[in-house]
């Protein structure tokens, strides 16, 4: 029996029933017999009507009302129909009689009467005022009385258990055509059971008791119940051994985070909250401290009661003076003089206070106080026990309570865990878990916004036209899209992460990350909530109709997300005290200088080292009672790295000065070696950092990126600092030694160019995105696009759409870096806009020659390119042309902000005389010659883009662990940590979705990529230059005046950003 048909038969049980007809008969009120009595009844008066409706609801039979016989009219039929008493409509094929259904409208009759309705097709109206679901209540649908002469239904809603169609409705994994690493044959099969369940026995139980705040019936507790649904919303793990999983769906030994997950989103679905939170949330978030610390018989008694359905729990933490705050807990447990009990009290009254499901639980996994420190006890409802429920925002279904504990009297044997005070440990074992699960249900609720608000922009009309037209709905649908894939690409890379590690192994490396992907996806919902609002205008907050949906997730994310962003504040002062690794380290470095002769050299002047420490100087002329000692003789240490990076002591005029070391004391401040790996946290991809894991990389890719890191840090940075320095293009020996491992070749991604080419002295196959954020640590993007960026996206044109003979004659030069070749279409009056261009190609009179004329501008790597991808108006339309620089060609460097290094150039064209097999392409064809390398090169850009944002990162944890303010490290700071928490976020959640869509591309041919990819792809770059923007301007308020420093500024959760802190390496310096 599958779980819906188990839930209407307990359904039907219950009340003595049989179980009710198919979907169509429902619309129209069959009969249904009692066991009993065998008298019929209409199944609309019957009281399982709010259960076996529900299919009604949602669609389940796509064609619900066109399987019954229905009478044909034609158009002018019913246009005659148009009077009170005499009024028909037309809406999607159907004809429906409103005569008696007129005068009940809640509009009022003149609404229907309006000329655009009464007799005519109204289908837009409709739909531009009512939901789907609508046409589909009894009350409704039995005012259809025929069908329109020649048209069919074509408006369907989502049928139960089915997959929205709606783009981005559905995570990338359940979207057809995409791939995913993560997701095996049971996991889908998985997510369908789960669906139907959802669909057909808790969607409507929730839309029928969210507001009414009943919690959820019986029968839907008893259908959870066999299905073990409360069991799997623990987690993988021993308690779900010997039980049968969603009627056996799928295997307990199978079941992993990914499951969990996919249950999480699945019932976000319902679009009730407290509803979902009353379904055991208290449970999912209480079980887990017995499951873990009870005695045995007594973990035993409770497991089996409560995932059997018989019994319910909730965690009581939380009181109304103290909040989370556990310190502040005034519940207090004094144990008995023979040690046997414990009785429990509120001192002046503090009570437990916003405790989920407390209203209707059986058990309270209660935090208390004891003269020895924090325990933990398990109290069962009843004599001194009372709870009394809160109307909350989000939804009085999940039993939100006071619960009141006055003089009762607890078993020893109810302790959980330690009862010498370590009840704190307790509380926080399950801290990862919780708000991992919330980020899956927050996830899941903002891509059901987004679903929502793509179908209303699309049938809303607003002056004539739909609401998708105007260009601002379309940037806030953007945002919200991103935020949601960016959110769930890095919620599963830490599900993964889950996967992979044991119990210690989260602890240990997850906890920071989860904090901030929790702090992200509440950040995420609260703006999807309000541009969503702004969408829909006064339906968004309105409770029914079009809007109700977003009225509820705006009401939820107000108030119960917005109390997230107080977790850095608890997190520093309640829950983190552990005390941070770089308050308990010296600063020496055992190193002695000789400066003697260097004092009148140094840019700060001999005084700097003569007078006081670094810093200080100027406080002994306003108040020479200051007592500072001079540096002169003294460890220096941290005067020094308050002011300089490591490197400035690399440098050979500077390490000369070295006569000694200090006896006894040894150098403990290292930089980087050359090719290793930074350990610093965060500075690197996950995939690259000890203990984590990836599904995308082999080991060939790490050896890979070990020999492009060293050769970036041997033969790449050096000459971009130079080159910077200078503003000199890069060095030719750079690009031999490019030429020889062949990396200018795999920087135009995996084809045919690479046969017979032997890459990286034949080390491994290539993988462009290691190559490219590789590639982008040296610091200097100007100097990065001048390793010959303009060949990533000017060749491309020539190795799709030039003929044979042209491509013979200039890839191998373009690919060996003799010959660069840069792509040429931007002008100074039309940017990139095509239609606006001047640049024209006019054939000769025997046509086998162009003539080109014209300026362009911004042309990277235009000042030392050879050849010229160029962008014409020609008498056919735009056109694509290949030019070599010679007669007629002219380039002059730009000045730009980023970099003299990259050539950006003016490019002019003087009567240039161009062979027409030249021509990329047939002519008029340019735009898609131009757009077919698109993807490719908005891609690389957010490869290149997401590893500087790393870079930021790690300079940044650099500089305020070694900067003090006030006499305390920078990062002691709240403000200083909330904007490294958001930077890491930021970073974390572009590098996930850019992983995401490259194992796409490594999956998909060049036809599903243009089809597929296209708008994920934008989608993308839109994030990560919106995170970028917002990363740097963090960064300079986090540098102060050294981030605007010519010298510092190309290099630029509070849990997860003060483990970050506490996980930096002791000799760690910029």
């Amino acid at each position: 029996m599958s779980p819906v048909e188990f839930c209407r038969q307990q359904l039907c049980n219950r009340r003595n029933r049989r179980p009710g007809p198919p979907a169509a008969q429902r619309i129209h009120g069959p009969q249904l017999r009692c066991r009993k009595s065998h008298q019929s009844s209409s199944i609309t008066r019957c009281p399982l009507h709010k259960y076996l409706v529900l299919t009604v609801a949602l669609g389940q039979d796509n064609q619900d009302t066109t399987t019954m016989a229905f009478k044909e009219f034609t158009k002018e039929e019913v246009a005659k129909h148009v009077k009170a008493g005499d009024l028909w409509v037309i809406i999607d094929s159907r004809v429906y009689d409103l005569s008696r259904f007129g005068a009940m409208h809640p509009g009022g009759l003149s609404v229907l009467l309006e000329n655009d309705v009464a007799g005519q097709d109204a289908t837009e109206m409709f739909f531009g005022l009512h939901r789907y679901e609508v046409l589909q209540r009894p009350q409704y649908a039995r005012l259809q009385i025929g069908t329109v002469v020649g048209e069919k239904q074509i408006i369907f809603p989502r049928g139960v258990g089915a997959l929205s169609e709606v783009p981005y409705a559905e995570p990338t994994w359940l979207t057809a055509g995409y791939h995913s690493p993560y997701y095996k044959d049971h996991h889908r099969a998985f997510q369908k059971v789960l669906r139907t369940f959802v669909d057909e026995v808790l969607f409507p139980d929730a839309q029928a008791l969210q507001e009414k705040g009943k919690k959820p019936g019986k029968a839907v507790f008893d259908a959870l119940t066999s299905l073990n649904i409360h069991a799997m919303r623990l987690g993988p793990g021993e308690h779900l051994r010997g039980r049968t999983l969603m009627n056996g769906t799928v295997k307990s030994e199978e079941f992993d985070c990914f499951h969990e997950l996919i249950m999480a989103q699945e019932m976000s679905r319902i679009h009730a909250r407290g509803y979902h939170d009353g379904v055991a949330g208290g449970t999912a978030i209480g079980l887990p401290a017995i499951k873990n610390f009870a005695k045995p018989a007594l973990r035993q008694k409770i497991l089996g009661e409560v995932l059997d359905g018989k019994k319910l729990v909730c965690l009581a933490i939380s009181e109304a003076f103290a909040g989370s705050d556990v310190a502040g807990t005034r519940t207090f447990a004094k144990k008995s003089a023979d040690g046997t009990f414990y009785t429990v009290t509120e001192i002046d009254e503090r009570l437990k206070k916003w405790i989920t499901n407390g209203h209707f639980a059986d058990y309270f996994v209660t935090g208390c106080r004891t003269e020895k420190g924090m325990i933990v006890l398990l109290i069962e409802r009843g004599e001194g026990v009372e709870t009394k429920h809160i109307n909350t925002t989000y939804g009085p279904a999940s039993g939100t309570a006071f619960v009141t504990f006055d003089q009762v009297k607890v078993p020893a044997e109810n302790v959980l865990g330690p009862d010498n005070g370590g009840g704190l440990v307790v509380i926080l074992s399950n801290f990862n878990h919780e708000r991992w699960g919330m980020c899956c249900s927050s996830v899941g609720a903002q891509r059901h916004v987004v679903e929502e608000c793509l179908k209303w922009t699309t049938q809303r009309k607003v002056f004539g036209k739909p609401l998708n037209s105007q260009a601002v709905i379309r940037s806030k649908l953007a945002a919200m899209i991103a935020r949601v894939e960016s959110a769930q690409a890095w919620l599963e890379s830490v599900t993964y992460q889950m996967c992979q590690m044991n119990y210690k192994q989260q602890s240990t490396l997850l906890a920071g990350q989860i904090a901030l992907l929790k702090k992200h996806c509440t950040e995420t919902a609260q703006l999807t909530a309000k541009d969503a609002v702004q969408i829909f205008g006064g339906r968004g907050i309105t409770k029914t109709g079009m809007g109700r949906f977003i009225e509820h997730n705006f009401g939820w994310n107000a108030a119960y997300l917005a109390s997230l962003d107080i977790l850095a504040y608890l997190t520093r002062n309640g829950i983190q005290r552990a005390e941070d690794i770089f308050s308990r380290r010296g600063c020496k470095d055992g190193k002695v200088y000789d400066i003697s002769r260097f004092k009148d050299l140094h840019p700060g002047g001999a005084s700097v080292f003569l007078d006081e420490d670094i810093g200080w100087s100027h406080h002994r002329v306003l108040n020479p009672t200051l007592n500072h000692s001079s540096i002169a003789g003294q460890d220096a240490t941290e005067a020094f790295y308050g002011l300089h990076r490591h490197e400035v002591i690399t440098k050979p005029q500077y390490t000369r000065l070295q006569v000694g070391v200090v006896e006894g004391e040894k150098s403990v401040i290292h930089s980087r070696i050359v090719g290793e790996l930074s350990k610093v946290p965060y500075a690197e991809p996950t995939w690259l950092s000890d203990g984590y894991f990836s599904p995308y990389y082999t080991e060939n890719h790490r050896k890979f990126q070990k020999a492009v890191r060293k050769f970036v840090d041997e033969i790449i940075t050096p000459d971009a600092i130079a080159r910077e320095a200078d503003g000199k293009p890069p060095s030719k020996s750079v690009i031999e030694a490019m030429e020889k491992m062949n990396l200018h070749a795999m920087r135009m991604g995996p084809g045919k160019h690479l046969k017979g080419l032997k890459l990286m002295d034949g080390l491994v196959t290539p993988e462009q995105l290691i190559i490219t954020q590789e590639f982008a640590r040296c610091g200097q993007r100007g100097y990065g696009d001048g390793l010959m960026s303009g060949s990533v996206i000017g060749l491309p044109p020539v190795l799709n759409f030039g003929s044979a003979e042209i491509k013979a004659k200039v890839v191998p030069d373009v690919l060996s870096g003799r010959k660069p070749i840069c792509l040429a279409i931007s002008e100074a009056f039309a940017g990139s806009d095509v239609s606006g261009l001047r640049t024209s190609a006019v054939k000769t009179e025997d046509g086998k020659y162009w003539i080109i004329n014209g300026t362009k501008k911004w042309i990277t790597n235009g000042t030392f390119a050879h050849y010229f991808t160029v962008g014409c108006r020609t008498e056919g339309g735009f056109t694509v042309i290949l030019v070599e620089r010679g007669e007629g060609v002219e380039t002059k460097a730009i000045k730009t902000s980023y970099s003299p290094s990259a050539g950006t150039a003016f490019v002019t064209f003087d009567n240039v005389k161009v062979p027409v097999e030249n021509t990329l392409g047939p002519e008029g064809s340019g735009i898609f010659v131009m757009l077919s390398n698109f993807n490719h090169e908005r891609w690389v850009m957010c490869c290149s883009s997401a590893r500087s944002h790393r870079l930021i990162v790690e300079e940044c944890l650099l500089w305020v662990n070694q900067r003090k303010a006030f006499g305390k490290p920078l990062h002691s700071q709240a403000v200083i940590r909330s904007k490294l928490a958001a930077m890491i976020e930021r970073v974390e959640s572009t590098q996930t979705w850019l992983e995401n869509i490259t194992y796409q591309m490594n999956n998909m041919s060049y036809k599903q990529q243009a089809s597929k990819l296209a708008g994920p792809i934008g989608l993308l770059k839109m994030h990560a230059t919106r995170s970028a923007q917002e990363t740097a301007a963090d960064a300079v308020q986090i540098f102060g005046g050294r981030g605007i420093t010519k010298t510092a500024e190309d290099v630029l959760g509070d849990l997860g950003v003060r483990q970050a802190i506490r996980g930096m390496p002791k000799n760690a310096r910029l």
